[in-house]
C-alpha cells in the first residue's frame, strides 16, 4: 500500500480560506448571486443555477467572491454528518459571492487538483470528523480547517485519481437519466400492479402466486364486553382485517325505530302468543327500543359495522387450514363467518387501503353497533415488545410481531442483565456480534472478555480497542493507575478508593488477608503512592499544568515489590509477588500503554490461563 506524504491542508492554499458574507434578510432580493447553505447541500457540484440575490459594496464582491474549482465547506449542520460537508464550484455567473455559514477554500492548482480534495473529504478516508465540535449545533472552524492534516499525492497522482472518480459519477448520471426515462415510461401504477390475477376458482383468489380467501363477519354476540378482533390479531397466520364503519343521521334514525317500534308493538298485542316468530319480535322490540333510548338519553351514535377478514397463504392446503382455524377463533368469540365464495375479489378490494366497500357484500356483513360498542372492535391491540430506542432481538413466536428492546433503560428495566441460551451451532456467538455491532451504532460504551478469541475479527473491523492480557502481549494495564474517570463527576477520595480495591485484588494473590495484614498492606500501599506525590489530597494527581498525572506517573508493581522487601513483616507478600513482578506473569508489572476511551474495547484471556483467569478480570472489571 502507497504511503502518501501528510501536511496540513493550509499549505495547499493559493490564498487564506474566509467565510462569508452574511447578509440580512431585509435587504436580500436584488443585487448579486449568493450561494446559501441550501445550495451546498442540495448540489454536491454547484453550477451558475437560480440564487438569492444580495446587495454588495466594493470590498465585498472582492473579498467574497467565487471562483470556478473553489471548494466550499459547511461550518454548521442539525447533524454531525453534515458538518463539514464539501461541495465544488464548476461555473458562476459573472459575480458570484458566498454566505457567512459556508468556508471558502481556493487551491494551489500547481500542487493540489481541487477535485481529488473534493472527492477526498466525502469519502471514508476524510479526517473532517477529527474537528468537528458538538454543541447545540455541530459544526467546524476555519481556524481547524487550516490546521487539518491531509494527504497529498503527487499531483499527477491527484489527477488520475479524480479522473477515475468523474467518470464513476458520470456513470452514475446517466443511469440516473435512464431511470428517470423509465420512470417516465412505465408509472407508479405498473410499478405495483401485480403480474397476473385468476379469478377462476369461486373459493379462492389467486395473485402472483399467492392463494387469498376472505371470510365476511355476518353475526357478532348480542352483547360484548371484550375486544372482538384480540385473539385474531395475536395469531401469526398471514391476513389483513379490513373494518369499516357508517355514521348514520340520528334524526332519521330515532324516526325510523319510532315507526317501527309502534308497528311491532301492536303485532305483539295483537298476535297469538302460539306464532312462532312471536320471540324473534319481541327481541327485535325491545333492542329497537333500547336503541332508541341510548340514541336519546345517552347521547350515543348509531353506526353500520363491516368486518372482512382476508387470509392468504403460500398453498392452498395451507390457505384451507388457516381459514378453518380463523373460523374456530372467531366463532369462540361469538363471531359468525362467512366464506365469501364467488364474491373474493369484492372482499380482496375491501381488504386494500382505498376504501371500497362494494353493495354486493355490504348486505352480507351490515349491522348495527352503537358508539359503546364500537370499542370492542379496536384492531391495535398486538402484543409487542418495542422500546423507542431499542435495537432488534427477534420476532415474537406467538404473532410475529417484532422485539426492540432497550435494555438500557434504567427507567423500564432494573439492570441491563441478558442470558443467552442454546444448543452448540444455535448462534449464539453470531448473535452476541450483532449485539455488540448494533450497540456500536447507537454509541453505547461496550466492553467485551473474551476468553477464546471470538471477538478480536469484530474488534478490528469496528475500530476498537483490543487488550491482551499474557506472557506474549504488549498490551498492559498498570492495576496501581488512578485513572481520572475511576470515580464519577462531584465525588472525591481517589486514593482511598483506589486503596480499597487493591486490597480486594491482593486478597486474590496473598490468600485471605486478616485485619492486621491489611492494615500492613494498606501502610506499604500509602507510600508507594508517596514516592509519586501522590496522597489522600486529590490535588496531589493534578500537574503544575493542572492536567491529571499521566501513565508514567504512577507507581507499578515492582515500586510495591521493593517496598515490601524492606519490612521484615511483609517479606512473605515480596515473595508472593515475585510471579508478577520477575516470573511468568511480569506483563501485569508494566506502565499502561492502551487508551481506554474507545467504545468497543475488547480483553483477550485466552494466554492467561485457568488459574491466573481472577487476576485479569478482577483488572478488566476495575476498569470498567
Amino acid at each position: 500500500m502507497v504511503k502518501w506524504p501528510v501536511t496540513t491542508f493550509e499549505k495547499l492554499y493559493e490564498i487564506p480560506s474566509r467565510n462569508g458574507l452574511s447578509k440580512p434578510s431585509r435587504v436580500r432580493g436584488s443585487g448579486y448571486k449568493m450561494i446559501n447553505m441550501g445550495e451546498l447541500f442540495a448540489n454536491d457540484r454547484i453550477y451558475d443555477i437560480n440564487m438569492e440575490l444580495v446587495p454588495l459594496t466594493d470590498i465585498e464582491k472582492e473579498k467574497a467572491k467565487i471562483l470556478p474549482f473553489d471548494l466550499l465547506f459547511a461550518r454548521q449542520s442539525l447533524v454531525a454528518a453534515g458538518a463539514g460537508k464539501c461541495s465544488i464550484v464548476m461555473e458562476t455567473s459573472d459575480l458570484t459571492v458566498f454566505e457567512s455559514h459556508l468556508i471558502r477554500v481556493r487551491l494551489n492548482k500547481l500542487i493540489a487538483d481541487p477535485f481529488f480534495y473534493y472527492y477526498y473529504f466525502r469519502s471514508s478516508c476524510s479526517p473532517m470528523q477529527t474537528i468537528i465540535q458538538h454543541c447545540v449545533q455541530a459544526g467546524i472552524k476555519a481556524s481547524d480547517l487550516s490546521k487539518l492534516e491531509v494527504v497529498v499525492p503527487p499531483l499527477c497522482a491527484q489527477r488520475k485519481i479524480s479522473s477515475v472518480l468523474m467518470s464513476i459519477d458520470k456513470k452514475i448520471e446517466e443511469n440516473k437519466k435512464i431511470n428517470n426515462f423509465i420512470d417516465g415510461v412505465f408509472t407508479k401504477k405498473d410499478s405495483i400492479s401485480p403480474a397476473y390475477i385468476n379469478k377462476q376458482n369461486p373459493k379462492y383468489f389467486e395473485v402472483d402466486n399467492l392463494f387469498y380467501s376472505s371470510l365476511i363477519v355476518v353475526n357478532y354476540y348480542r352483547e360484548q364486553t371484550d375486544l372482538l378482533l384480540k385473539n385474531l390479531v395475536e395469531t401469526n397466520i398471514n391476513m389483513n382485517i379490513s373494518i369499516f364503519y357508517e355514521k348514520q343521521d340520528s334524526y332519521k334514525t330515532i324516526k325510523d325505530l319510532t315507526y317501527h317500534i309502534g308497528n311491532v308493538g301492536v303485532e305483539l298485542k295483537e298476535s297469538n302468543e302460539n306464532r312462532q316468530d312471536i320471540d324473534i319480535a319481541a327481541y327485535t322490540y325491545n333492542d329497537a327500543k333500547y336503541i332508541r333510548k341510548e340514541i336519546q338519553v345517552n347521547n350515543e351514535e348509531l353506526y353500520f359495522l363491516y368486518i372482512y377478514i382476508n387470509l392468504y397463504a403460500n398453498t392452498i392446503k395451507e390457505l384451507e387450514y388457516n381459514l378453518n382455524k380463523i373460523e374456530g377463533i372467531a366463532q369462540s368469540k361469538g363471531m359468525q363467518t362467512r366464506r365469501a365464495n364467488f364474491r373474493q375479489e369484492e372482499c380482496f378490494l375491501a381488504g386494500l387501503p382505498i376504501m371500497e366497500n362494494k353493495e354486493i357484500i355490504k348486505e352480507a356483513a351490515k349491522r348495527n353497533i352503537l358508539t359503546t360498542g364500537l370499542l370492542a372492535t379496536y384492531p391495535f391491540i398486538s402484543s409487542t415488545i418495542f422500546d423507542k430506542n431499542g435495537i432488534f432481538i427477534g420476532t415474537n413466536i406467538y404473532n410475529n410481531s417484532l422485539v426492540f428492546i432497550d435494555r438500557y433503560n434504567t427507567e423500564k428495566y432494573k439492570n441491563a442483565n441478558i442470558c443467552i441460551f442454546g444448543t452448540s451451532g444455535a448462534g449464539k456467538s453470531f448473535y452476541t456480534k450483532l449485539l455488540i455491532l448494533r450497540y456500536k451504532l447507537l454509541g453505547i460504551k461496550q466492553y467485551i472478555i473474551d476468553p477464546d478469541r471470538e471477538y478480536n475479527k469484530i474488534c478490528e473491523k469496528l475500530k476498537g480497542v483490543e487488550i491482551k492480557l499474557g506472557p506474549t502481549s504488549n498490551t498492559y494495564i498498570n492495576v496501581l493507575e488512578i485513572r481520572k474517570e475511576s470515580i464519577e463527576d462531584g465525588e472525591n477520595g481517589y486514593l482511598a478508593i483506589k486503596i480499597s480495591k487493591l486490597i480486594g485484588f491482593f486478597n486474590l494473590i496473598f490468600g485471605e488477608l486478616d485485619e492486621e495484614e491489611k492494615a500492613l498492606l494498606e501502610e506499604k500501599l500509602i507510600q508507594v503512592y508517596k514516592l509519586k506525590n501522590i496522597n489522600f489530597d486529590d490535588k496531589s494527581l493534578y500537574n503544575e499544568n493542572g492536567e491529571f498525572k499521566n501513565e508514567i506517573q504512577m507507581p507499578i508493581l515492582g515500586d510495591l515489590f521493593n517496598i515490601l522487601g524492606q519490612d521484615e513483616r511483609t517479606k512473605k507478600f515480596k515473595i508472593k509477588l515475585i510471579p508478577f513482578v520477575e516470573g511468568s506473569m511480569k506483563f501485569f508489572n508494566n506502565y499502561s500503554n492502551i487508551k481506554l476511551d474507545n467504545e468497543l474495547i475488547v480483553a483477550d484471556i485466552y494466554d492467561l490461563g485457568e488459574e491466573n483467569l481472577k487476576y485479569g478480570m478482577y483488572i478488566l472489571i476495575d476498569v470498567n
